[in-house]
């Protein structure tokens, strides 16, 4: 459906399975277009992500490598990365997103989340800001949203 109104669906990119989801934290990959990049997969220090040998492939990722270190987060030009941890408490998970926007952030701050189409969704809480070496305009920020919402938050708004 993305082809023809340019936004995924959760059915695009479906979340791995519960086992994985449980180990902790993960990278997610929403990359759907084939074009020549491999950013995210020179980063990875555990070689959990691969193109192959053609470097219009999509990444596929392996699970039982990934530590949740967000280097691919980082450097995905296309931003079609985000990590997530899915059991934080009983009740919440926690979103981490690639961020680019001159904007005054704060850890415990209230932010509107938002769907992959712009839709505010509901209130998330901003449990960290990871300020990058690597990529001086771009921040990871970590946000405690609903549970439910783990397929459906992509960004949030300020």
């Amino acid at each position: 459906m993305y082809k023809s109104d340019g936004v995924l669906q959760s059915s695009d990119v479906p979340l791995p399975d519960e086992k994985i989801l449980k180990k902790g934290k993960i990278a997610i990959i929403e990359c759907v277009e084939n074009i020549p990049c491999n950013p995210c997969e020179t980063s990875c220090p555990q070689g959990a992500i691969k193109i192959g040998e053609n470097i219009c492939d999509l990444p596929k990722i392996d699970y039982s490598k990934c530590s949740g270190c967000s280097l691919c987060l980082a450097v995905c030009p296309g931003l079609a990365i985000f990590a997530l941890n899915k059991y934080i408490d009983e009740n919440r998970s926690e979103i981490t997103i690639p961020y680019e926007l001159n904007t005054s952030l704060e850890k415990g701050m209230t932010v509107k989340l938002v769907n992959r189409s712009g839709k505010i969704l509901g209130n998330g809480e901003i449990s960290a800001i990871r300020e990058l070496k690597i990529q001086k305009k771009r921040k990871l920020v970590s946000i405690l949203i609903p549970r439910e919402l783990i397929n459906e938050v992509r960004h949030f708004m300020v």
